[in-house]
């Protein structure tokens, strides 16, 4: 690994703030994440929940670290040992009120395998909203945001995502 960027914050900057990087690898001290190996998104109106698996470097065992709620629906894309998620797009804003001020609504990956230099697109998860769409291209490799509880459910939401790239 190299030089590690962060894109800014797609949504808004409230709940409970994650960082993949940093309870994971221990990113400034240390950096222990070879890559994302696993995606699951639960979706329905909006992004509820996204799991990531990281395959760590040092023969260190996979890490998985879920952010979100339990509700949608749940699909799950596996990266094979060559694949890479190079792209991210997406769209977040306002639905309603117990969804809190901001939230996902919209998810794509592209995803890249090295050794054949076939691509290919996951999603997109919802696409029932329009909003601030996003852009995070380059090697992924740990994301961070924020969850929150609903006001009016016991659910919680995805509310933000940002994305870490290896450079």
């Amino acid at each position: 690994m190299s030089d590690i960027t962060q894109t800014p914050l797609y949504g808004s900057a409230q709940g409970d703030a994650f960082d993949d990087i940093k309870s994971v690898a221990g990113w400034p001290a240390t950096q222990s994440i070879n890559k994302i190996s696993q995606i699951v998104v639960r979706y329905g109106n909006i992004v509820d929940n996204i799991t990531i698996t990281y395959a760590r470097t040092g023969g260190v065992a996979p890490e998985t670290q879920s952010h979100g709620g339990t509700g949608g629906n749940a699909t799950t894309i596996t990266l094979s040992d060559t694949e890479f998620l190079i792209g991210v797009y997406g769209q977040s804003g306002f639905v309603r009120n117990d969804y809190g001020p901001s939230s996902i609504f919209k998810l794509q990956f592209v995803i890249l395998d090295k050794a054949t230099g076939s691509v290919r697109l996951e999603g997109p998860f919802v696409n029932a909203h329009t909003g601030t769409p996003f852009a995070a291209t380059g090697e992924v490799i740990g994301i961070a945001g924020y969850d929150r509880q609903s006001t009016s459910r016991p659910q919680r939401y995805l509310q933000s995502l940002s994305f870490y790239f290896d450079d």
